[in-house]
């Protein structure tokens, strides 16, 4: 089983004038094979999206007439992302239903590695949590 290891950090911005209050964003990174990423958020997409982009996959977003959709690919295979609000749906070897936005990691770890394993057909990861 690889290993993805998670941390966070936190900065706290003041907005530079007695109106303006502190305001906090959090950062999160995946190491994943001794590489940094930096991630846009900490939700099912966008982890499952930078474990398969460090797999080799490739990225392309498809805008049609009724629906917008991201596609993965490689080697012939393809996993299509449908989200809408808070929900997303991978079509891949099997498709998998769930919402995005998880706030139990155990849980949101469960579901990325179900992603993986079942439309993906990737081999399941061990997520470390560092300094959180």
């Amino acid at each position: 089983m690889k290993k993805a290891i998670l941390s966070s950090s936190v900065d706290l911005t003041n907005g530079g004038c007695n109106a303006c209050g502190t305001v906090e964003s959090v950062s999160y990174r995946l190491e994943l094979n001794g590489r940094e990423i930096t991630m846009d958020g900490l939700t099912v997409s966008s982890v499952v999206m930078t474990i398969v982009l460090a797999e080799g996959w490739q990225q392309e977003f498809k805008m049609g007439m009724m629906d917008d959709y991201t596609l993965y690919s490689k080697d012939g295979k393809e996993v299509r992302l449908d989200e809408e609000y808070d929900a997303v749906t991978y079509q891949g070897a099997k498709q998998v239903n769930m919402p995005n936005r998880i706030s139990d990691f155990e849980k949101l770890f469960e579901q990325v590695n179900r992603v993986l394993e079942d439309a993906f057909e990737i081999e399941s990861y061990e997520f470390v949590l560092e300094g959180n």
